[in-house]
Parts: structure tokens; C-alpha cells; sequence
């Protein structure tokens, strides 16, 4: 794994999809994650993603939005947030958006994946949540 490190972030070149949890593992211990995706990507990924979760026994949530811009609205963003709210996340809990690429963006703490959408969504999510909660963005290639 090859990484790259900002003043404000770290980014993560690795080879395979198990290996995008190995810094977030290390890196982030009694914390709940929340994983943000589509129903595209979630078809594919959601279930070996859960699998690695527990079996690093960490705290695992999911979310699954449908694709599509239409999607990105503020009644979803009340959905995630009554989602939050209902799961007692604080500001140390992780969001991760989970997308298309490959690569990992500590941005603040919350997890996203799916492209633009899960991405830009998430994002929006993290920093509004409590003014703001732990997000990183994972993008990946198909």
C-alpha cells in the first residue's frame, strides 16, 4: 500500500478491497462506522464489506441510498440523520462513503463509497451531523 500524506488528510493507493480497512482498523478503535452506499455498489460489496467489519469486531452500520442525482435531496438527508440519531452516533463515530476508484480519503471521519453521489451526499452529511462527524471517502474501480 502506497500512501500519501497532506496537512489536512492521508491518501491510500491499495491493490484490493480488503485492503482499503486495514488503516481505518488501525487508525480508529471503539468507534461506530457507518457505511454509506448505493444500491448499486451495495448489490456487489455490502456483504463481504459487513463480513470484514465484524470480523475485525468493530461496530457496523449501513446505509444504502438509491443511485441517481434525484436521490441526493434533503428528505434523504433527514433519513441518514434519523438514522444517526437513532443509532446514538456521536462526533468520534465514523460516516464512510463507499464509491468507485480504489482509494481512500481521510477527511474527516465518515466513511463514503458509490461516486459522486454517495460521495458528495455523505460528505454533506458529515460535516452538517452534530456540526460535524469523522468521514472518509473511498472510491474505487469496478
Amino acid at each position: 500500500m502506497e500512501s500519501i500524506d497532506s496537512s489536512s488528510y492521508k491518501i491510500h493507493f491499495i491493490d484490493s478491497l480488503s485492503d482499503i480497512f486495514v488503516p481505518i482498523f488501525q487508525q480508529f478503535s471503539n468507534v461506530k462506522f457507518l457505511v454509506l452506499t448505493d444500491d448499486n455498489i451495495a448489490s456487489i460489496y455490502l456483504q463481504d464489506i459487513q463480513s470484514t467489519f465484524l470480523n475485525a469486531k468493530k461496530q457496523f452500520f449501513h446505509f444504502i441510498l438509491n443511485h441517481g442525482e434525484i436521490n441526493k435531496n434533503r428528505l434523504q438527508k433527514a433519513n441518514v440523520e434519523n438514522f444517526l440519531l437513532k443509532n446514538k452516533f456521536e462526533r468520534d463515530d465514523v460516516l464512510i462513503s463507499l464509491g468507485s476508484i480504489f482509494f481512500i480519503f481521510f477527511i474527516s471521519n465518515l466513511f463514503s463509497s458509490g461516486g459522486g453521489l454517495v460521495g458528495d451526499f455523505t460528505g454533506y452529511v458529515a460535516s452538517s451531523y452534530l456540526r460535524g462527524i469523522r468521514y472518509i471517502q473511498v472510491n474505487f474501480e469496478k
